[in-house]
């Protein structure tokens, strides 16, 4: 479901681009302005993200234990609300400045479409993180040269190559599935 809002969101502002008569102000609001951001904003951004990764980092084990397995955290005597509250604080800190600097499509596309991809290959939390991670950043960087290539809205360009990719490897899945081969 994310995934076809995240496509679907891309592909409305990329049409939209492309006819001279669409509303500009309805583009920038819908997708966000990436090349505009002040490099003050892109320092918040980086201190806020950087202290979501030490804490990401630090609590992983808890944060885990929680999201899957609720009632052995009970049984080990964590409090499975208070790690609950910290994650959706994280997460909701991670969006709200995601979307103040790159918009909402951007963040919500890279935020969904990279890991679901990463979900397809992938069969371990560390090699999920990190093929996730290289996942979005060879979508940001394919992304970047469409929208230089073809005169593209940046931020729309690289959630397209993102979703696309998760499009792609679902194939490849699918069709290594169909010939009885295991994806990883």
């Amino acid at each position: 479901m994310g995934a076809t809002y995240a496509a679907a969101g891309a592909l409305t502002i990329l049409f939209l681009a492309a006819d001279p008569w669409g509303e500009a102000q309805m583009v920038n609001l819908l997708k966000g302005d990436l090349l505009a951001t002040t490099e003050k904003s892109l320092t918040v951004l980086a201190s806020v993200l950087g202290a979501v990764v030490i804490v990401l980092l630090a609590f992983q084990k808890e944060f885990l234990l929680v999201s899957f397995d609720r009632d052995l955290a009970v049984v080990f005597g964590k409090a499975a609300g208070l790690w609950d509250t910290v994650l959706y604080l994280v997460c909701g800190v991670t969006i709200s400045f995601g979307v103040m600097t790159a918009g909402p499509l951007v963040t919500f596309g890279f935020l969904v479409a990279p890991p679901l991809t990463a979900r397809l290959l992938t069969r371990h939390m560390m090699s999920f993180s990190v093929a996730s991670a290289a996942l979005g950043g060879v979508a940001a960087f394919a992304g970047f040269y469409c929208a230089y290539r073809y005169d593209w809205p940046l931020g729309p360009a690289e959630v397209a190559v993102a979703v696309a990719l998760l499009v792609a490897v679902g194939a490849a899945v699918r069709l290594w599935r169909a010939f009885g081969l295991r994806p990883t």
